[in-house]
This record gives C-alpha cells, sequence and structure tokens, in this order.
C-alpha cells in the first residue's frame, strides 16, 4: 500500500530521462561508432574462419575508418579552434579528454620539498 503510493509519486513527479552515458571522443559520430563495431565483428568471424575476401574486406574496411577518424578529428580541431573566442567551453572539453589528468595534483615536489593539496600556504 505504501509502496504503491510512493510509485505513483515517483511515476507523477519525477521526470523520465535518459541518461547518455558515451565513453567516446565528441569527433566519433554514431555512424562511426557504429562502423566501428562492424570492423570489431568482422574481425571476431576472422579469427574463426580466415577466407581471404572475408580478410581483404577487413583491411579495405579499417583502412577506410582511420581516415575517417582522421578526418573527423581534424574537422573538429578547427571548429574548436575557430570558435574558441566565443566559447572556451569546447575547447577545455576537448583539453580534459586529452589530458585526462586532474588540473591541480594532489602532491608537488620541488627540491626535494613535497607540499600536498591539503596545506595552506601563508601569503
Amino acid at each position: 500500500m505504501w509502496n504503491d503510493f510512493v510509485f505513483a509519486a515517483v511515476d507523477t513527479f519525477v521526470p523520465k530521462v535518459n541518461c547518455k552515458h558515451t565513453n567516446r571522443p565528441p569527433w566519433i559520430s554514431k555512424d562511426l561508432a557504429k562502423d566501428i563495431d562492424n570492423k570489431k565483428t568482422l574481425w571476431r568471424r576472422i579469427k574463426n574462419s580466415k577466407s581471404p575476401q572475408r580478410v581483404e574486406k577487413f583491411r579495405k574496411l579499417r583502412q577506410q575508418i582511420k581516415n575517417r577518424l582522421r578526418y573527423e578529428r581534424r574537422k573538429y580541431v578547427k571548429e574548436i579552434s575557430n570558435e574558441i573566442h566565443e566559447t572556451s567551453e569546447r575547447f577545455w572539453s576537448f583539453f580534459s579528454f586529452k589530458c585526462k589528468k586532474k588540473p591541480i595534483p594532489n602532491k608537488v615536489t620541488y627540491n626535494l620539498v613535497v607540499s600536498h593539496s591539503l596545506m595552506i600556504v601563508d601569503g
């Protein structure tokens, strides 16, 4: 009884949103990601039966995907560089994607002196 009330309230008042979690670079479109998945599937088939036709098809597909990736990445970087003066958000998103590091290190060593991020510097 109480569960029905809670679930009814959740259905009524909580917005239903599908969260999109992608772990791919922003320059890879859905179509390109689909082609990459097709390439992986073809590779699995080649491992089971190494027919020359499949191997040749895989080589061509791999080269096409490499060329498209290179082209899309360059196009994305050009777009970012053209828009950096209007909005720097895409640039910093790209930068953090490439860097994969925290902006402030937890520990810094200089001349054998170690400083932690929790230390407060007196000025």
